[in-house]
């Protein structure tokens, strides 16, 4: 048995040299397979292998590829087998419908796949059982038509001591001609084929996808509106037209009907106001204004040195400062509008112009800066942090006028960057909770101080817990 499925593997090797035809192989549907078989009951039941050895076997198959990448075939084996851990050499015939999973690559010569699926085996003097292969193999192009295949498969029994293990090695032969051969088909004779000639009926070059194009203008025919003529792409093959042959086409000529220099966009040199600037781009081509005008004279009606374009009170005589608008004093303190910190509350120059705070207020401040609490190495508000918070909206709402400036601290465990992050997080959860109770962003300042301004020694537990702190400063206070 051994000396013959040897014979009839070399034979069939020397077979699948002889096809020699020029076809994608991976790709077609129909093959026959052979292999030789080296078979295991042994191992997979549990026996000693040294006293049992491995059977030979043959198998022969049809195979259809379903797609590219699944495949359906019907083996059909005869082997010897070795039950119960002895030599007993019993005659086993099995059929199986098998299914097989493969990666698809033309460019590729190995073809490796998973086959899984079902059978029955029959031995002699004995009842069929129902086996369930599993196993992976590859194949190997050999020649244009034909593969080696190598397949390794556990086989599940539902018969005791039937389980088994088979290797083989075969050929598969690839059968008649694959549909891509089609493609060669070229009914206009122009060199491109026919699945892939968008004009399969006129002759045309392959860059145009084989349509023709009389006028050699790089639009074919079919999308040319002037076929004979040639003429560009975004014209659709047409020849632009120069009404005012200036060398400019009309569609991109500012003035068609004017002969112009290229730089003027086809339109005619002039500057009337002699301000630099061509009048066609002259907002004011009659009267001379600085080119960042668009040419138009700059005006200042309140003469306050601040052009009306800029001025937001024209007409009225202001500061560079307040953008040409004058400045007031809205609350009445004797503190300019523009230097006042509060102006739409009267304070004293002490404070910028802001209302002065009472002592309640001021400890309220500080109270909030000493326990507002966050999770520990985090920026995280802990909740008994909202109602310290609380009272200081309560004081900005009093003040609409407050400027409020919140200064994040740390102590010195840890890397300074990381220290000097989570300080200015800190300080931002604040603020964040500050706005989301209504208290608009523009009066809130963020800072991060790290651990460069500590109240107290790092060394001792009470020291750290001093210096982690968040700073609540009302400018002007």
């Amino acid at each position: 048995m051994r000396k013959l499925s040897v014979i009839l593997m070399i034979g069939f090797i020397f077979l699948t040299v002889s096809f020699t035809q020029a076809q994608d192989i991976t790709t077609m549907p129909h093959r026959m397979h052979f292999r030789v078989l080296f078979v295991d009951y042994a191992a997979p039941n549990g026996f000693p292998t040294d006293s049992v050895g491995w059977t030979n076997g043959i198998e022969i198959g049809y195979t259809n590829l379903i797609n590219k990448n699944f495949a359906f075939s019907i083996p059909v084996k005869y082997n010897l087998a070795n039950f119960d851990g002895r030599s007993n050499a019993i005659n086993m015939l099995s059929v199986d419908a098998i299914g097989r999973i493969q990666p698809y690559n033309p460019a590729s010569k190995m073809v490796p796949y998973v086959m899984f699926g079902g059978g029955v085996a029959m031995e002699r003097d004995s009842d069929i059982n129902i086996q369930f292969p599993l196993g992976l193999g590859t194949q190997f192009k050999l020649a244009e038509h034909s593969l080696i295949s190598i397949q390794g498969e556990y086989r599940f029994s539902q018969k005791e001591n039937r389980n088994n293990l088979q290797l083989g090695i075969g050929a598969t032969f690839v059968l008649g001609k694959m549909a891509e051969e089609k493609d060669t088909e070229d009914f206009d004779g122009d060199g491109v084929p026919d699945s892939m000639d968008n004009c399969p009926d006129e002759a045309g070059p392959q860059v145009l996808g084989g349509c023709p194009d009389r006028d050699m203008d790089g639009v074919v025919d079919q999308d040319d509106e002037c076929p004979d003529t040639p003429g560009p792409v975004e014209n659709k093959g047409c020849p632009d037209l120069d009404r005012d042959g200036d060398g400019i086409v009309n569609e991109l000529d500012a003035c068609p009907d004017q002969a112009g220099p290229p730089e003027n966009n086809g339109c005619p040199n002039g500057d009337r106001d002699g301000d630099g600037l061509l009048d066609l781009n002259d907002d004011c081509p009659d009267q001379a204004g600085p080119i960042d005008n668009r040419g138009c004279p700059l005006s200042d009606r309140d003469g306050d040195g601040i052009v009306d374009s800029k001025d937001r009170c024209p007409d009225e005589k202001g500061l560079i400062e307040l953008f040409g608008c004058p400045d007031g004093d809205i609350d009445g303190d004797g503190i300019p509008d523009s230097k006042d910190l509060c102006p739409n509350m009267a304070g004293s120059e002490k404070t910028g112009g802001c209302p002065e705070m009472n002592k309640e207020e001021k400890e309220t401040l500080e109270y909030a800066g000493d326990n507002v609490e966050f999770q520990f190495g985090k920026s995280t508000l802990l909740p008994e942090s909202y109602d310290v918070l609380d009272q200081v909206i309560a004081i900005l709402n009093r003040y609409p006028d407050f400027q409020l400036e919140i200064t994040g601290h740390t102590d010195d465990i840890g890397r300074k960057e990381n220290n000097m992050l989570l300080s200015i997080d800190r300080a931002q959860a604040c603020a964040d909770y500050i706005k989301a109770r209504g208290i608009e962003d523009s009066r809130l300042t963020i800072i991060g101080k790290g651990e460069l301004n500590p109240l107290d020694s790092n060394k001792t537990d009470a020291g750290r817990r001093k210096n982690r702190r968040v700073e609540f400063n009302v400018l002007g206070q």
